[in-house]
Formats: structure tokens, sequence, C-alpha cells
């Protein structure tokens, strides 16, 4: 079933990117929850070096994966999202159309599937709340916050069936380039233990036209 009786908005020329359109039709004919179909309006599907970035910065942080998420605008209310698959990388690493339609549905996962995340004490939060700031206690939430998201998301399509092509990406990213996958074994084997983790919309992070930092594939320091 088509999404909306139509589909995902894309905004490129279809016919120079063959193996992306594959890719998306898959998603499209795969995706059928009601839930899903509400928002494809708000999703925008770009080749990487058609997206639109707010900076240099998130445009840098995008190219080290196959692909990302980018918040085009975020009221409280409504949201639009461009997701950028990086098609040079995926050429580079022999990616098949399952495996794009599975970092697709990795991006759909930080948007559909967001799990609830701890509060992480920065210090401008500790000073506000009359807490003691600790450094070490900061990081070990930001990365289970960051484990979480990952997985989250993985699991959106891996729930779809696309879990064992997601894994060859995770193989072929850190096979073929220098930057690693983060937290590999983790997200691998929830994904071969199957298991189930839902979350829900993505909420209001306040982040119009960022990057968010945790939705990307996560790479190793």
């Amino acid at each position: 079933m088509h999404l909306l009786n139509g589909k995902m908005i894309i905004r490129f020329n279809m016919k120079s990117y063959p193996l992306l359109s594959a890719a998306i039709s898959i998603v499209e004919w795969t995706l059928d929850c009601e839930k899903d179909r509400q928002v494809a309006d708000k999703i925008e599907i770009y080749p990487l070096n058609k997206a639109q970035f707010g900076n240099n910065e998130n445009k840098l942080l995008a190219e080290k994966g196959f692909g990302n998420c980018l918040i085009k605008s975020f009221d409280g209310i409504d949201y639009y999202v461009s997701i950028a698959i990086n098609t040079e990388k995926c050429k580079k690493a022999d990616l098949s159309e399952r495996e794009i339609s599975s970092i697709i549905l990795h991006e759909l996962g930080h948007i559909l599937n967001e799990p609830e995340l701890k509060i992480e004490p920065t210090l401008e939060y500790c000073f506000i709340n009359g807490l003691g700031f600790n450094k070490q206690i900061l990081n070990e939430i930001r990365e289970y916050n960051s484990i979480a998201m990952e997985t989250y998301a993985d699991y959106y399509a891996s729930k779809y069936g696309f879990g064992k092509e997601l894994i060859s990406t995770f193989q072929k990213q850190d096979k073929n380039f220098e930057q690693k996958i983060g937290f590999k074994k983790i997200r691998i084997n929830k994904i071969l233990n199957q298991e189930v983790l839902i979350g829900g919309f993505m909420k209001n992070k306040n982040t119009a036209g960022n990057i968010k930092k945790s939705q990307c594939l996560i790479f190793q320091k």
C-alpha cells in the first residue's frame, strides 16, 4: 500500500538516481501502518548533494554516514523532516536496493519510533534545579540516550524485515570507510535477538533546521 495514496515527498530528478528511487519504492510498498501514512507528506528524501543544510558542521556530519535526518522545521505543532542519503558512499560500498531501503527505514525510525529519553543533567540543568554537576553521570546518560535512539531506529527497520540488510550496512561502513559504526555489537545483538522496542512520534526538541546528532548513524569517536 502506498503512503497517503501517493508517495513521500521527493525533491530530485528520479531518473538521475535509479537505485535510490528503487529503494524508496520498496519503502513505500513496505509501510502499511496508518500511523506511518499520516506523516508521509512531512518527509522529504534527497540525495546528499541535493540536501540543504543549516551550516557546514551539519553537512560534515552528514557526510560521515550513508543517511541521516535533518529537521527542517519544528514549531511545537508541526514539523518537516529531510532524509538525506549519501548516494556516493552507497555506490562505493556497493549497497543493494534493500540495504538502502534499510537505511531509509532506520532514519524513518528516528521520526516514528523515538524512545523515551533520560533527562541529561547538563551544567545548566543542574544549576537551575539546585543539583550537583557530575560530568561522568552526564556522559553515561548521553551514551544511554544515544544507544536507545539508535536501537529504536534499528528496530523500526528490523520490524519490517530489513534487519539483515541493516546489519550488512554496518559491516560495509566499517569495511569501506575510516569512520566506524558506534555501539555496533549492542545494535546487532538487539536486531538478531529480535528485541521489541516500541517508541512514538518524534517529540519537539526545538532544533529547527538542525541535524540531531543522535539521529545520524552513530560513529565511534
